[in-house]
């Protein structure tokens, strides 16, 4: 069974067929063999002389920067020149180093290396609008999304922003090493630029160094259009792709040779980059897996390593074919229709029906089932009643608790996955080649398509039953410490941390509902005091003349004393506390034997809600763990989250050095006007045998006492604040005391 043949198969499990427009790729071109549509070539003679290319926003005309000085916009449906434009300076050959075409598509950016020039032409005619006398050579030039900025890295250490209404340079960086290419983001925020041993990104609204990375080897450099990802390569044909959210590695790519180019495709499930030795490859993201590469068969025995180079490249708009150019002035388009979904790589000409929108992406989290069995048992977990055998499972205990929690539809994919995952379907196994992007790219295609009779699938019922039985007290937690909006995002997250689950404390079912508490941030606390200073809220009929209202003394002389005389005067009576507010946190939380039972019921939900709060809001917080040599864990994410109930160690608590480390990294979570704060989670007694315990700064306590004992906390008085709570006795106001300890 084919790739397109089993997802056709997985789509008619729900009465749909694909259908959709073939993929347009150049047909008349001369030298196409094989994977290669096509050859076109300036009239330059040698190797080692880079050249560039970019394509019109419709796909139809590339155009090409050669060595020969030439820029030309060729016809894809013709391969002819339909205009060319030549820089007849004196000077050795141009090198041509980039070109970039605008936004709207009626602009192109053409950068000559050795004359350090900058063209702007018109995409259409080739008519020239403005002309950059650059102080340097030009390696990149990258246009705003907007259109109105245009930056371009040189090599004299630095990035220009030039206006491109007026041409005037409006903003300049400087870099360590030459700055060997620069990139906007797509959606506009961060400008990049990559030099021999660094990556810079800029933001855009203030215009300063977000991030400096330290990279070896020259780093090109390509952000994927939604930016969630930006992929970084380097000379010895690695290529990392990092999240800009936190900038820690997703996935590495090892190719052969030195990586000059790479570019995601439209959609942001592809990688193409550029090597070394005239290779080209092909990568899938969601895996990190090597698709295919591109090698061009007339290159000599013993070529260089730069001399047939793949410099630049660029995708068609519907990622049916990529452009590329090499040091020796030639220009390949390279056939990829055969590793996209069927039938339409732009997938948003067609949706699905709206109650299958979700299926494509949910269909790469349980790849081997039958599509019609996760729609059902998403539906099922909906309290929908599918019309089909799935629904004799609506009275099953479990199933009940599943629907109880009402969570959205995109979250209900995870827990149809819980029972999914343990079924096994030898006859849906997929077909060796069918990558995660091309299943839920062909199925968005496929459930768009036209109706038919649904194929009909033998339900396991008595599997989906014992499995439904698998799922206990503990996976019903992990599911509601996880939350909804975390299992929407990543529904193959509950089935990745099963594994962990036999490390959670039991949970009583009250206990699972309170793993939604969160901060109450609402109230502005109690009203104090009486008389002058700021942030003052209510008034009074009686008070010192100081407090008075100042619109009263604009009343005329005998309204103003009668007034006074019948008490009608307004004074400013309180002076409220300033609500809390959310910092950055260190949460100390105590995981040794004098917390385990009911004392730790009580610390692991309140690090629980205050983690929780913070991460959702995305405001630092880490965790440090008291008992044997403290450990710590930066909470970025819903599954973080799980270290705080499966943290635990046998060992008694070194208190003194966990002060010390809880101290430290506050000092590091400082960034703004708020100050750090650390949040100590224990029972009363913690500490008690210190003679002079560390004092940190900002150190709040809550504290849980034993049962049937009542003690002031050891370590009261070294705290700002602090609460004491029994033990096994979650108070109704826990996320209001638990605001004012951390706000």
């Amino acid at each position: 069974m084919t790739p397109d043949q089993y997802i056709a198969r997985q789509a008619a499990t729900l009465g749909r067929r694909p259908v959709g427009p073939e993929r347009w790729v150049p047909t008349n071109l001369p030298e196409a063999e094989g994977a290669c549509l096509g050859v076109l070539r300036s009239d330059f003679k040698g190797t080692n002389q880079t050249s560039s290319l970019a394509l019109s926003k419709d796909g139809k005309y590339l155009f090409t920067g050669s060595p020969d000085d030439d820029t030309r916009c060729w016809d894809l449906t013709t391969g002819r020149v339909v205009w060319m434009v030549h820089e007849d300076r004196p000077g050795e050959n141009n090198e041509h180093t980039d070109i970039a075409v605008s936004p709207n598509g009626e602009w192109l950016a053409s950068a000559y290396w050795r004359k350090q020039v900058l063209l702007i032409l018109e995409t259409k005619t080739g008519r020239c609008r403005h002309r950059f006398e650059l102080e340097e050579s030009p390696w990149q030039a990258s246009w705003s999304p907007d259109g109105l900025y245009l930056a371009v890295s040189l090599h004299s250490k630095k990035v220009i922003v030039i206006s491109f209404d007026n041409g005037i340079i409006v903003r300049e960086f400087g870099t360590e090493s030459i700055a060997r290419g620069v990139q906007w983001a797509p959606d506009g925020k961060t400008l990049a630029c990559r030099s021999d041993n660094h990556g810079y990104f800029w933001n855009t609204r203030s215009w300063k160094t977000d991030l400096e990375l330290n990279l070896k080897d020259g780093v090109p450099l390509s952000w994927e259009p939604s930016c969630q990802f930006v992929a970084i390569g380097n000379h010895q044909g690695k290529i990392e792709i990092r999240d800009p959210s936190s900038w820690m590695v997703q996935r590495t790519l090892i190719g052969k040779g030195g990586v000059l180019s790479i570019i995601f495709s439209t959609d942001g499930q592809l990688l193409a980059s550029g090597h070394e030795y005239g290779l080209t490859f092909l990568w899938d993201t969601t895996t990190g897996k090597e698709i295919t590469r591109f090698e061009r068969p007339d290159l000599p025995d013993k070529q260089g390593e730069i001399d047939y180079a793949t410099w630049r490249l660029a995708w068609h708009p519907s990622g049916s074919f990529l452009a590329a150019s090499y040091n020796d002035g030639t220009f390949r388009l390279l056939d990829t229709r055969p590793y996209l979904p069927p039938q339409s790589a732009n997938v948003t000409q067609t949706e699905p029906l709206p109650e299958y929108r979700y299926l494509p992406k949910a269909s790469t989290v349980l790849p081997g089932k039958p599509l019609v069995l996760l729609h059902d048992l998403t539906q099922l977990t909906g309290n929908y009643r599918p019309d089909n055998t799935v629904a004799a499972l609506k009275n099953h205990p479990i199933i009940r608790d599943l629907i109880a929690l009402r969570w959205p539809q995109a979250a209900r994919v995870g827990l149809a996955g819980l029972i999914l995952h343990q079924v096994p379907f030898p006859d849906w196994v997929p077909p060796e080649g069918l990558t995660p992007t091309m299943l839920r790219d062909g199925l968005s295609v496929a459930l768009a398509g036209e109706e038919i009779e649904p194929e009909q699938v033998t339900v396991p019922l008595a599997a989906l039953r014992k499995a439904a039985d698998s799922i206990d007290d503990r996976m019903l937690a992990l599911l509601q410490l996880l939350g909804p909006e975390a299992v929407a995002k990543d529904p193959g997250l509950p089935i990745r941390l099963l594994p962990h689950v036999d490390h959670l404390p039991p949970l009583t079912a009250a206990d699972r509902r309170l793993l939604g508490l969160r901060l109450d941030l609402r109230g502005a606390g109690r009203a104090s005091g009486r008389g002058p200073g700021a942030e003052r809220a209510g008034v009074s009929a009686r008070g010192a003349p100081r407090d008075l209202l100042p619109g009263q003394l604009a009343l005329a002389h005998d309204l103003f004393a009668y007034r006074a005389y019948t008490n009608t005067l307004l004074y400013r009576d309180r002076q409220g506390r300033e609500p809390p507010l959310l910092r950055p946190t260190v949460l100390l939380l105590d995981v040794s034997p004098p917390v385990f039972g009911p004392v730790e019921g009580t610390t692991r939900l309140a690090a629980h809600a205050v983690a929780a709060t913070l991460v959702e809001a995305g405001i630092p917080c880490v965790l440090v763990t008291a008992g044997g040599r403290p450990t710590v864990r930066h909470l970025k994410q819903a599954a973080d989250l799980m270290e705080i109930w499966t943290a635990r160690v046998y060992d008694f608590p070194d208190e003194a050095e966990a002060l010390k480390r809880a101290e430290a990294l506050a000092g590091q979570l400082r960034d703004g006007p708020l100050e750090p704060v650390i949040l100590l989670l224990t029972h009363a007694h913690f500490a008690c045998d210190l003679v002079n315990p560390p004092k940190p700064a900002q150190l709040r306590g809550l504290f849980i006492q034993y049962p049937n004992q009542e003690k002031r906390p050891a370590l009261a008085d070294h705290c700002r604040r602090w609460e004491s709570l029994p033990a096994g006795n979650k108070p109704t106001n826990l996320a209001g005391i638990l605001a004012h300890l951390v706000g």
